[in-house]
């Protein structure tokens, strides 16, 4: 298989797609013919992509080393990537005609810039095209207010879903959007995430604080429930002595974004860091959040969303508590799988007593138990792997990556 993306796999420094298209890599192993990429943001040089990697790598942009691993405006960015990649285009067909029966992979994150790529390549190359959407490009670009990346998204999407062999979706949400509105059958993959250290279970203390954890961006689509969310934490304090509860939010969002949301920092406590392995938080933690907009206007991206922080944190041997409505992609998934504490309304009460419960006991090792099995079935690099490589006419040369299977276990 060959890899094509935007977005650079980081083991260290990524977020969102990133992450995702690394863990996937993964779970592929040696089914891996080439990545082909680019450095994809600032600040993130050679070594960072190729240092962890077991999977040869071209680099696109890397006749312009010098200028993009410095700090570029984005549109130069985009200009200089795009030169950069048809200088390589030769090289690229070079992997493509070398490696005729490998599928070229393409995970598609919130930009278009892709897409008119894929669509060059699928002109002058014979190999099938697989196609993994992971945003609701046409939607997010509207709801940022992106003219550009949204008539290039009406333009090419059309187009690449067409030409596309096989088309692959992160979340039943966005699956049926894109079903709605282009025809397109699919598959389901979701995020997957491999922690190869997790931290340790957090010891008994003396501090009285139930600790809860986001970890994420601050955007339109949490902001509004962590609100919620920290005014149920304060009405708990002072109704539920002697122990109370506090909200870390662990994010790569500015301080400044997180101040003018209106968070009460005597409650919900700001964190960041550069790195996964930084984060303390996650060791803190008692129970992780997970929350989704109650909002209507961001009904589309809540359905569509599945976020790669759902993977990691299944493994962290830490409660979970999903709070968002049931049209959410990632609240519908866990209330089939029948876990606890999923909070599907925006009443006070509902999320008081969650927390409630969530304070009066530590986790059941039955839950976590639980949480394992789930990671294992359809979080787990191998899990993606187990979904790509039963394609037909897709053989990976050392048979299917193994992996345990839980009760239930499904590739779809």
């Amino acid at each position: 298989m060959i890899f094509f993306c935007d977005n650079p796999p980081l083991k260290e420094k990524g977020f969102g797609l990133s992450v995702l298209t690394y863990n996937q890599l993964l779970g592929l192993g040696n089914a891996v013919r080439y990545l082909i990429t680019f450095r994809g943001q600032n600040g993130i040089t050679r070594t960072d992509i190729v240092g962890d990697a077991s999977w040869p790598t071209l680099l696109c942009d890397d006749i312009f080393s010098r200028l993009v691993e410095r700090n570029l405006k984005g549109k130069f960015r985009r200009l200089l990537e795009s030169f950069g990649f048809l200088v390589y285009f030769p090289k690229v067909l070079a992997i493509a005609r070398e490696n005729p029966t490998s599928p070229i992979f393409a995970p598609i994150g919130s930009s278009a810039s892709l897409l008119w790529r894929v669509l060059l390549l699928k002109l002058f190359t014979r190999n099938r095209m697989w196609l993994y959407f992971v945003d609701d490009i046409e939607f997010i670009s509207k709801r940022l207010a992106r003219p550009f990346e949204l008539a290039c998204a009406k333009l090419l999407l059309p187009a690449a879903i067409k030409s596309a062999d096989r088309v692959f979706v992160i979340s039943e949400g966005l699956g049926k959007a894109y079903l709605d509105r282009h025809g397109v059958s699919h598959r389901l993959i979701l995020p997957c995430f491999r922690t190869i250290v997790p931290p340790p279970r957090k010891h008994e203390k003396d501090s009285k604080e139930f600790i809860f954890v986001f970890s994420g961006g601050l955007s339109f689509l949490y902001n509004d429930t962590l609100l919620l969310f920290q005014s149920a934490i304060r009405k708990f304090n002072l109704t539920q002595p002697p122990r109370g509860c506090r909200l870390i939010i662990q994010t790569y969002s500015p301080k400044s974004q997180f101040l003018s949301i209106g968070f009460d920092e005597t409650v919900t406590e700001y964190r960041t860091s550069e790195s996964r392995g930084d984060f303390l938080s996650y060791r803190e933690a008692d129970c992780f959040l997970i929350p989704y907009s109650f909002d209507p206007e961001a009904t589309v991206m809540v359905s569509t969303s599945f976020p790669q922080k759902v993977a990691e944190l299944l493994q962290m041997s830490r409660s979970i508590l999903f709070f968002g409505p049931t049209y959410s992609s990632v609240i519908s998934f866990f209330q089939k799988a029948g876990l606890p504490h999923v909070v599907d309304s925006s009443e006070p009460h509902a999320i008081g007593k969650a927390i409630r419960v969530l304070t009066s006991a530590p986790p059941e090792n039955a839950l976590l138990d639980r949480y394992a099995a789930l990671h294992r079935a359809h979080f787990s690099p191998e899990a993606t792997a187990s979904v790509l490589v039963s394609e037909k006419g897709f053989t990976h040369p050392f048979g299917v990556p193994h992996r345990e299977r839980a009760v239930g276990d499904r590739n779809d």
